[in-house]
């Protein structure tokens, strides 16, 4: 087994908050992350495996997520939903959820249930059985899901904007997979699924809470140190076309009085050098919120807007610039036209200095409060491990915030802006002949 020790900082309002976190890797190649924290007899764990929805197969979308949903309908030592009885018993609470890039289970609980929750994880992600009556369960409750996010038009507008933008990848369709596409997949597809991507050599853990090293690594090894690495396979992420000019997709909702709009263009994968400095330039666009240009030109000044922002949405192969806005009808295409004079003008005139103090002030200072809670610093941790950010990612941003000139910021807005070539899509009460947007390429159905 080897050990290593690194030093996370968090930089408060009132200086560095530095904790030391244990990495831990077993002879079968799982890794584990640990911070002790004696103040609260509480644990907080996470654990990450490399099979989010990128990995679904061609017409078999929603695979990935069935998969990690199916590891608690049945285990060897925990039938049908007897799991969710026994944590509920003493309090705990346990989740899952599949991303795009990985599939994560989180257990929250009180220090004197640790092996009770370690014998139940250990025995979810390596003994579970996937029984056929409880697997066509989940595919109805993950239809009738389905169904039910159809008539929410935030919902439509996310599905809609990233299968076009990413348009013949995996990251073109939804986490939770089509209608058709779950009622095809057969029980031997998710035992194939869970065969290629359960294995210890492509799973991490995070525990962050009351406990002592020593006797934690002793627990978990005795679970999870016996089953046997795998083979990964090598997975490419097919080439991403880039838009060229400006596209326009409409999804017509009469019963809809107001419109939902996505805005962008590809953007920055997490992890890229330049994800600091791109963050930071898109505070000042429209990630500050009333601070923000786009706050303060679109809702505070022009009251045009309910809600309007923008980030660059990261992931682990790809990502996407994305400007957000809810507005009323009549109020589309003003709100539309700010939006793209205020990216243009980001990119052709850069930050002004003022802003960016503002931005580092708040990087430096009130961002790293969100960290604070034990769950906070587990998400933390299985962030920076998943994205491989490196153990000195946090040590050393404070000082990559404070580095930071208006030359780099302008330099990112010129270099991650691309205000001529854009997806728009809109969701609402309205038609293309009530919009005058020209140079516009209206996508079909």
């Amino acid at each position: 087994m080897k050990n290593k020790t690194f030093i996370l900082y968090l930089l408060f309002s009132f200086g560095l908050f530095a904790f030391p976190i244990q990495r831990d890797t077993l002879e079968n190649g799982l890794i584990i992350l640990s911070y002790e924290d004696h103040k609260l007899p509480i644990l907080e764990i996470r654990v990450v495996i490399k099979a989010g929805s990128v990995f679904d197969p061609e017409g078999k979308e929603g695979l990935a997520n069935l998969t990690l949903k199916g590891l608690f309908r049945g285990t060897k030592n925990y039938p049908g939903l007897k799991i969710y009885e026994e944590l509920e018993k003493v309090g705990a609470r346990i989740g899952e959820g599949t991303g795009y890039d990985y599939a994560q289970i989180s257990l929250s609980l009180l220090k004197k249930d640790l092996n009770l929750a370690l014998d139940i994880l250990s025995d979810c992600l390596f003994n579970p059985l996937f029984p056929d009556a409880e697997i066509e369960k989940l595919k109805s409750e993950i239809i009738a899901g389905i169904l039910r996010d159809e008539g929410e038009p935030d919902y439509l507008l996310s599905r809609e904007f990233y299968q076009n933008l990413f348009f013949n990848t995996p990251y073109a369709h939804p986490v939770v997979g089509k209608r058709e596409s779950i009622e095809r997949i057969k029980r031997e597809e998710i035992l194939d699924f869970y065969q290629r991507y359960y294995i210890p050599n492509n799973i991490f853990l995070v525990v962050v809470g009351d406990f002592f090293r020593e006797e934690l690594i002793q627990q978990i090894n005795e679970r999870f140190g016996k089953i046997p690495k795998g083979e990964i396979k090598e997975f490419s992420f097919p080439k991403i076309n880039q838009l060229s000019g400006r596209k326009i997709k409409i999804i017509k909702k009469p019963e809809i009085n107001q419109s939902y709009i996505m805005l962008g263009h590809l953007g920055i994968r997490e992890g890229d050098k330049d994800m600091i400095p791109v963050r930071v330039m898109n505070f000042i666009l429209g990630g500050g919120a009333l601070t923000s240009r786009l706050g303060k030109e679109i809702r505070e000044k022009r009251g045009l807007a309910y809600d309007v922002g923008s980030y660059f949405d990261r992931r682990f192969y790809a990502g996407a610039f994305v400007c957000e806005m809810q507005t009323e009808i009549n109020n589309t295409q003003k709100a539309i036209e700010i939006i793209l004079g205020e990216i243009k003008k980001m990119k052709e005139e850069g930050a002004k200095l003022e802003e960016l103090k503002r931005a580092k002030k708040f990087y430096t200072g009130n961002f790293p409060l969100t960290f604070d809670s034990y769950a906070e610093k587990a998400n933390l941790l299985s962030s920076i491990q998943f994205h491989q950010l490196g153990d000195d990612y946090l040590e050393k941003f404070p000082e990559r915030i404070e580095g930071l000139t208006l030359e780099v910021i302008n330099e990112m807005a010129k270099k991650y802006l691309d205000p001529d070539n854009l997806l728009l899509v809109i969701v609402g009460n309205i038609e293309e002949k009530d919009l005058a947007l020209e140079g516009w390429e209206m996508i079909q159905e």
